[in-house]
């Protein structure tokens, strides 16, 4: 009988410790649920100036577009936003965001094969950027994917 007191004693408190480590665990997800809240509110949609320096080489009738994930960047779509250009040679669009998120894009040409380039290994460069209290990011493309390197290099020359 003495054995048996034991067990269930033991069964108890170990039911107890459950109990009382789900409770904590569930304060804890509140706090976080409510530190979430706090943010999320803070969060707002603005308008940021995209500026983008071509690679040299690239033609003056060539199209520049923004590629991002958010939906104000087309959603991935390698012609999401235009890009217009400028008397100084650059190209801008501005973009509505949300502030505070972490933004995934890039620049191409209107298509995923010539999308901008990472100028050491030509692998697309997708950029990852915390989009907050500034008005413009200014861009430079080192080079398009589907031009080799001494394509770029050669344009830089003359």
């Amino acid at each position: 009988m003495g054995k048996f007191i034991q067990i269930v004693a033991v069964v108890i408190l170990a039911f107890l410790c459950a109990v009382g480590w789900q409770k904590e665990r569930g304060r804890q997800a509140i706090a976080a649920a409510d530190q979430f809240e706090e943010w999320a509110k803070s969060q707002r949609m603005i308008q940021v100036e995209f500026v983008v320096s071509p690679p040299v080489g690239t033609r003056e009738d060539d199209s520049l577009f923004l590629c991002g994930r958010a939906p104000g960047m087309g959603g991935l779509d390698p012609t999401g936003v235009k890009l217009v250009r400028s008397s100084d040679g650059k190209y801008r669009a501005a973009v509505e965001l949300l502030s505070g998120i972490e933004q995934l894009f890039c620049v191409t040409r209107g298509s995923y094969e010539s999308i901008e380039a990472d100028p050491s290994n030509g692998r697309p460069n997708w950029r990852s950027e915390i989009i907050g209290g500034r008005d413009a990011v200014e861009l430079t493309v080192a080079r398009w994917a589907d031009e080799s390197a001494s394509d770029a290099e050669e344009c830089a020359s003359n």
